[in-house]
C-alpha cells in the first residue's frame, strides 16, 4: 500500500491487512470498540455493551485479562443460548464478542463488516417492509392461474425493488465503512510519515487537555489541543492538522496517545 493508497482507501479490511503487523493489541481493540460503539443501540444484549467498556477497561490495564477472558467466554455462552441452534447471534453483539477475543488480531478484521452490516440491516428495514407491502399490492392485483402478463409484471417489480436494495444497501455499506476507515486513520496517524514527539511538547496544559478528552470521549477541545502544542514549540505540520482536522477522534487517536504515553 502506497501512501495515497492509505489516505483515500475506504476498505478497513484493506488498511487493517496493511497496518496489522505493527499494531498494538490496545490499538486494535480500541478500533474494535469505536466501530462497536457506533452500534450500541442494535445490540440486542446489554451485556455486549457492558462487555466494551470491560474490553476498553482491559486495554488501558485496568481489568486482568483472565476476568476480560472470563467475562467474554460468559457472555459469548449468555448470547448463544438465548438463539435457536439454527439461528445466528446478532451482528453487532458478535462484533463485541470479536473484540474481547484473547488476541485482537485474531478476529479484529471481521468486526468491521458485523458492524457494518448492523447499521445496513437497521437502515434498509423500512424500505424492505415497503418492498414487502408493494409485492404484496401486485400479488393481489393478478389473478390465479397466474397469465404471463401477471407473471412479467410480478417478475418485474420484484426486480427493480432488489436492485433498488442492493443499491441502497451499497451506499450504506460505503458510508459506514469511511468512517471505519477513518477511525483507523486516527487510532493509527500516517505510517508513512512517522512523528518523533518531542517531550517538550507534553505541558502539563497539553496533557490535562488530552487526559480530559481522553476520559470524557470528548475531543471537541482537539483544535485548543492544537495552540497548546503550538504554543509548547511543536512545530509538525502532521500533528497539528490532525488536531485542527474534521476527525473524527476517539479512544487512541494517535495524537492524544502520544501525548499521554500510551502505545
Amino acid at each position: 500500500m502506497t501512501e495515497a493508497e492509505w489516505l483515500a482507501c475506504s476498505e478497513p479490511e484493506s488498511v487493517l491487512e496493511f497496518i496489522l503487523p505493527r499494531a498494538s493489541d490496545r490499538k486494535l481493540r480500541y478500533f474494535g470498540c469505536a466501530c462497536c460503539r457506533r452500534v450500541f443501540s442494535h445490540m440486542e444484549h446489554e451485556g455486549s455493551r457492558v462487555l466494551i467498556r470491560l474490553i476498553e477497561s482491559y486495554a488501558d490495564g485496568h481489568t486482568p485479562a483472565d476476568e476480560m477472558e472470563t467475562a467474554r467466554r460468559s457472555h459469548d455462552q449468555f448470547c448463544r443460548n438465548s438463539k435457536p441452534d439454527w439461528e445466528y447471534i446478532n451482528a453487532p453483539d458478535d462484533a463485541a464478542l470479536m473484540t474481547a477475543y484473547p488476541t485482537a488480531s485474531a478476529l479484529i478484521a471481521f468486526v468491521p463488516s458485523w458492524t457494518s452490516k448492523a447499521v445496513v440491516d437497521a437502515r434498509s428495514g423500512p424500505f424492505r417492509i415497503e418492498s414487502s407491502r408493494r409485492t404484496s399490492e401486485v400479488i393481489e392485483r393478478i389473478s390465479y392461474p397466474l397469465e404471463p402478463d401477471g407473471l412479467s409484471e410480478l417478475f418485474s417489480t420484484t426486480e427493480s425493488l432488489r436492485e433498488q436494495e442492493e443499491v441502497m444497501e451499497a451506499s450504506f455499506r460505503a458510508e459506514e465503512q469511511r468512517h471505519q476507515t477513518a477511525y483507523l486513520r486516527d487510532i493509527f496517524g500516517n505510517p508513512f510519515r512517522p512523528v518523533t514527539f518531542s517531550p517538550d511538547w507534553r505541558t502539563s496544559t497539553a496533557v490535562s487537555l488530552a487526559a480530559q478528552m481522553y476520559e470524557a470521549r470528548d475531543f471537541s477541545a482537539m483544535s485548543i489541543l492544537a495552540d497548546a502544542l503550538q504554543d509548547a514549540g511543536c512545530d509538525s505540520a502532521d500533528v497539528l492538522d490532525h488536531c485542527r482536522g474534521p476527525g473524527p477522534h476517539v479512544r487512541g487517536c494517535w495524537v492524544v496517545d502520544e501525548i499521554l504515553g500510551k502505545t
